[in-house]
């Protein structure tokens, strides 16, 4: 019985499946059509916001090109790390990019309320 989001191709098993006419025409992202699973690692690529990086789970494909389920698409990996590994340093930059945010919002509400006490009657709502 195939469970739900299992591949027709391997099944899970990790097993080359027996060539049918009535196999699928797509290819099976964790197995490629080759029944044989993927190793997933944790891939990085650019993005233009703070902290330009993007991480996700995924898997590099023979191109050069990383594949991330997550994303369904296709990205130009700058670094790829170990799963684990890479999700610590992804953690560590997403406590970054928090701690930035706070500062950034402390940052302004000081400056907001030096522009309220030079011109008071400008508040806005």
């Amino acid at each position: 019985m195939k469970k739900k989001g299992q591949c027709p191709y391997c099944k899970g098993t990790g097993k080359q499946p027996k060539q049918s006419a009535k196999a699928p025409a797509f290819k099976c992202h964790n197995c490629n059509g080759s029944g044989k699973r993927k190793h997933f690692e944790m891939i990085f690529w650019r993005y233009d916001q703070f902290p330009f990086l993007i991480a996700s789970p995924g898997f590099l494909e023979d191109n050069g090109m990383a594949y991330v389920p997550a994303y369904q698409r296709h990205f130009r990996p700058i670094k790829v790390l170990p799963l684990d590994e890479g999700k610590a340093l992804w953690n560590e930059m997403e406590c970054l990019q928090w701690r930035r945010d706070l500062m950034l919002k402390s940052f302004n509400a000081g400056w907001k309320a030096r522009l309220n006490r030079l011109a008071p009657w400008r508040k806005a709502k």
